[in-house]
C-alpha cells in the first residue's frame, strides 16, 4: 500500500449543485417557521475531535455542515477518506450555531476620560456609535459498465441519506467517476483531476444523496469516525464548487492547540488595521476584509487561530441531563399541543427542526392554495385544527432523537472529555487550493482570547473642538496609534453603509482593510514534527508606521502639541515589505 499521511480528508463542498441556501433559524417570533427567507450561510464549517479509543487508537470524529442549493434528486455530496469509517451518523446544524457565537472574535472599545478639555459635542461616543460590539458573551482563554474496478465496500441509509462507500481498484479515477455516473450521480467535468489524486493515495469515498421523498431542507451535517490521528480539510476536490475567498471555519477538539502545519502558514492579524470606531451595529466590521487580506499577504494559504483555550465555556452548553423530555412528547398525541411541548422544551429552531416538521405533520395542500403560509400554519396550528391529518408522535420522536438530540449529546460529551479547543478561519480561492491543509497538535502555542479590548482617549486643549481633536488608541497588544481628523480608521471616515441582501439581519458590508498599512502582523511555519519559525513578521514596519503618525509631546492645557507626518512614506514603506514577504514566502515554498 502507499504511503500516506494518517490524516482526516474531508470534502465538505463537494455537494454537486451548489453553494447551499439555509432556512434561516426561527427567531423571537415564537414558533419554529418566522422567516419565508432563505439565506445564505457564510462559510464552511466543520469540528473535529482527536481522542483515543479504549485501545488506545487515535479516532477522528468530524462533523461536516454541506451547503447546498437546487433540487433534491440533483443533491449528491462526495467525501475522501484515508480509510474506511468506523462509524456514520447525522449531525445537527445547530452545534454551529452555538460554536460560532461562542467564539466568535469580538472587538471592544473602551472611552477612557479626554487628555485635556475638548469643545462641542462629542457624538462618537454619545451618539450612534458603540463602545462595545454587540453579540453573544465570549469565552475567553454494481451493474454497469466499469462496475468490476470500483468496490462497494460498504452501504446504508443515514438519515436523510442514502449512503454508499467505494474505492476504486485498478488505480483510474475516471472509472470510479463512471460509477458515481452510472449510479446517477451528477459529477462536474473539472473532477477528474483531483479525484485521481485522492485514487492515487488509495482512499476511499463516502457519496451521499437524498432518499426518495426527502427534500433540500432535510440536509444536515454528517459525522463520521475514523481511526486517523490527524484532522485535514480536502481542498483539492473543495476548489470545483469553491467561490473567491471562500471562509473556511473548523473547531478542533483535543488534549491541546491546534496549528496549521507545513505549507498553511499560521497567520497572526494586525489589530492596528482593525476599525475600531465602527458603529455598534458593525463592531469592527472589516475585521472579515482586514483577516482576507492577511492570507493574502501571507501567500493565500494560511488560518487564524481565532480562539485557543479551554473548552470550560462550552459545559452544558450544546446539551444538559434531563433538557429534553422523549417520554412526555411520545405521548402527546395532539399535533399542536407537540409542537407547544418543543418548543417549551427548547429544542433548536432550525432547519433539521423545520424539516421534521414538514415530514412529520405536512401542510394540506388546501391550506397552500388558500394563500396559507408555513409561518402562518406551524406557529398556529391550533387554528388549522381540522385540516391535520394523521400525527405519529412516536415516529417524530424518534427522528428527533436520531437527528438532534443524540448528535448534542455527543458534541457534548466531546466538550466535557476534552480539555481544550481551536477555532481556525480562513478565506481562500480556488486557484489557492492546491494542497490540503493539515493540523497539528502543539502543547507549545499560546492561548488566544477572541475578546479583543483597545482604549481610546480624546487628545484635546488648545481649544480643539471634538470634531478637531486626534485620538490615541492603545491597542490590546500595547502599540498606540493616533489618528487624526481625516485619517483612514478616524471615526466617521469607515464605510459603514448597511447592507441586508439576504435578509439576515446581519450587515453584508464587510468594510475594507486599510491601505496604509499591512493586514498581516507576522506569519508563522509549523511543521507537524513540532518546530516553528517564522516567515514573515510585519511589526518593526508596523511600529515604525505608528510611531510616524504621531509624536505626542508636552503642551500648554495639558493637551498635546502634533508633528507632521508623511502618510505616503508609510505606504511605500509598506508596500515595500509587502513584496519582500511575498518574494519570501515564494523562495520557502
Amino acid at each position: 500500500m502507499a504511503h500516506r499521511l494518517a490524516r482526516l480528508v474531508l470534502g465538505f463542498a463537494v455537494a454537486f449543485g451548489g453553494l447551499a441556501l439555509l432556512d434561516r433559524p426561527a427567531d423571537a417570533c415564537g414558533g419554529f417557521f418566522c422567516s419565508q427567507t432563505p439565506v445564505s450561510q457564510a462559510g464552511e464549517h466543520l469540528l473535529f475531535a482527536v481522542e483515543q479509543d479504549s485501545q488506545g487508537n487515535n479516532v477522528v470524529t468530524a462533523h461536516i455542515q454541506v451547503q447546498y442549493e437546487g433540487a433534491a434528486q440533483d443533491f449528491g455530496w462526495i467525501l475522501p477518506l484515508p480509510v474506511e469509517p468506523s462509524s456514520l451518523s447525522v449531525g445537527t446544524n445547530s452545534i454551529f450555531s452555538i460554536l460560532r457565537s461562542s467564539t466568535e472574535p469580538r472587538f471592544q472599545l473602551n472611552w477612557l476620560e479626554d487628555h485635556g478639555e475638548c469643545m462641542g459635542y462629542d457624538d462618537v461616543r454619545w451618539g450612534w456609535y458603540g463602545d462595545d460590539a454587540d453579540g453573544a458573551a465570549a469565552p475567553n482563554a454494481g451493474g454497469a459498465e466499469g462496475e468490476a474496478d470500483v468496490e462497494v465496500l460498504s452501504q446504508g441509509d443515514v438519515g436523510p441519506y442514502e449512503s454508499v462507500v467505494i474505492r476504486s481498484l485498478n488505480g483510474d479515477g475516471s472509472d470510479l467517476i463512471q460509477w458515481l455516473e452510472d449510479h446517477d450521480y451528477v459529477v462536474p467535468d473539472n473532477s477528474l483531476a483531483p479525484i485521481q489524486s485522492y485514487v492515487n493515495a488509495e482512499y476511499v469515498f463516502l457519496a451521499l444523496r437524498l432518499l426518495k421523498d426527502s427534500s433540500v431542507g432535510d440536509i444536515q451535517p454528517i459525522v463520521v469516525e475514523l481511526l486517523e490521528d490527524l484532522p485535514c480539510i480536502p481542498l483539492l476536490l473543495t476548489a470545483i464548487a469553491a467561490l473567491p475567498d471562500m471562509a473556511i471555519y473548523a473547531w478542533v477538539f483535543g488534549p491541546n492547540g491546534v496549528v496549521s502545519a507545513d505549507d498553511f502558514l499560521e497567520v497572526q492579524v494586525n489589530m492596528a488595521a482593525i476599525d475600531w470606531f465602527a458603529p455598534q451595529w458593525g463592531g469592527a466590521g472589516n475585521y472579515l476584509a482586514v483577516a482576507t487580506a492577511a492570507m493574502n499577504e501571507a501567500g493565500g494559504r494560511g488560518f487564524v487561530r481565532e480562539y485557543a483555550g479551554t473548552t470550560d465555556p462550552f459545559r452544558s452548553s450544546f446539551f444538559r441531563e434531563g433538557q429534553f423530555d422523549l417520554q412526555r412528547l411520545r405521548s402527546t398525541d395532539d399535533p399542536a399541543a407537540f409542537v407547544n411541548e418543543l418548543l417549551a422544551q427548547g429544542f433548536p429552531r432550525d432547519a433539521t427542526m423545520q424539516a421534521l416538521l414538514r415530514r412529520f405533520i405536512p401542510m394540506p395542500e388546501e391550506l397552500v392554495e388558500e394563500g396559507v403560509t408555513e409561518q402562518q400554519f406551524y406557529n398556529c396550528l391550533e387554528c388549522y385544527a381540522e385540516h391535520l391529518g394523521p400525527f405519529d408522535p412516536e415516529a417524530f420522536t424518534d427522528a428527533l432523537e436520531e437527528q438532534i438530540v443524540r448528535p448534542l449529546e455527543d458534541v457534548q460529551r466531546i466538550a466535557d472529555t476534552n480539555p481544550y479547543v481551536t477555532r481556525l478561519f480562513t478565506t481562500i480561492s480556488p486557484e489557492e487550493m492546491t494542497q490540503d491543509p493539515i493540523f497539528s497538535f502543539s502543547a507549545d502555542v499560546p492561548d488566544v482570547s477572541n475578546l479583543h479590548v483597545a482604549e481610546a482617549e480624546y487628545l484635546c486643549g488648545d481649544g480643539r473642538d471634538y470634531s478637531e481633536a486626534p485620538i490615541r488608541l492603545t491597542l490590546p497588544d500595547g502599540r498606540v496609534r493616533i489618528l487624526y481628523p481625516g485619517d483612514e480608521g478616524y471615526p466617521d471616515t469607515g464605510d459603514y453603509v448597511w447592507v441586508d441582501e439576504n435578509g439576515d439581519g446581519v450587515n453584508d458590508n464587510t468594510g475594507s482593510a486599510p491601505a496604509n498599512m499591512p493586514s498581516l502582523l507576522r506569519a508563522i511555519r509549523h511543521s507537524q514534527a513540532g518546530s516553528s519559525n517564522e516567515v514573515l513578521d510585519n511589526s518593526v514596519l508596523i511600529d515604525e508606521q505608528l510611531h510616524g503618525t504621531a509624536a505626542p509631546q508636552t503642551a500648554a492645557g495639558g493637551g498635546c502639541s502634533l508633528v507632521s507626518r508623511s502618510p505616503r512614506e508609510g505606504l511605500l514603506a509598506a508596500l515595500l515589505a509587502l513584496a519582500l514577504g511575498a518574494f519570501l514566502i515564494s523562495r520557502r515554498r
